[in-house]
């Protein structure tokens, strides 16, 4: 993390202005590995509970589908 943010401050010492770009992409590929370690860390997941969500998640959106009318 600390080489990211030194990446992009050296960046914008060098070219004296903080041009989007660049930036944009360190950050992405910053929460990306983090993404990533966290992954590694999550414990596997049974097709149930991803089944059941699904529909909770579903359920949900009816709700609010019909209380906009």
């Amino acid at each position: 993390m600390l080489r990211i943010v030194f990446l992009q401050t050296a960046w914008i010492a060098v070219t004296q202005s903080a041009e989007y770009k660049p930036l944009q992409f360190l950050a992405f590929a910053f929460v990306y590995r983090l993404f990533e370690k966290l992954k590694s860390f999550e414990s596997p997941k049974s097709s149930t509970i991803n089944v059941s969500f699904i529909l909770y998640d579903g359920l949900f959106n009816k709700i609010f589908e019909f209380s906009a009318f």
